[in-house]
């Protein structure tokens, strides 16, 4: 069995409708772009700074889970595959290079 799950503007859209109505008196968005921060940039940020972009992604990733169904089962054999699609702009033409998450596993079931 494989399971694809792709993370676009929409789904951060909708994660983000959750997290303001989860918070809201919070204003500011956690997570911008649906790729993670290069190793660079987490490199310069303070210890506080990192945690909490860390925890923002562990929220983001538990919440992706329910929004696609796959909580409480009971998984074996899980093999994760993660690949990305990003715009790299060369001169003035952007290219698409390569984003797809996918989640393959070998045996799904329900508890």
């Amino acid at each position: 069995m494989e399971i694809k799950i792709v993370i676009d503007n929409d789904v951060l859209d909708e994660y983000n409708k959750y997290y303001f109505s989860k918070y809201p008196r919070r204003k500011k968005v956690q997570i911008t772009k649906p790729i993670p921060p290069s190793l660079n940039t987490w490199m310069i940020m303070r210890r506080f700074q990192m945690n909490a972009q860390k925890q923002a992604w562990k929220d983001f990733g538990s919440w992706l889970v329910s929004y696609n169904g796959l909580e409480n089962k009971k998984l074996e054999k899980c093999r994760i595959e993660i690949e990305y699609f990003l715009i790299v702009n060369v001169g003035m033409t952007p290219t698409i290079i390569h984003q797809r998450i996918s989640l393959i596993h070998s045996l799904f079931q329900d508890y």
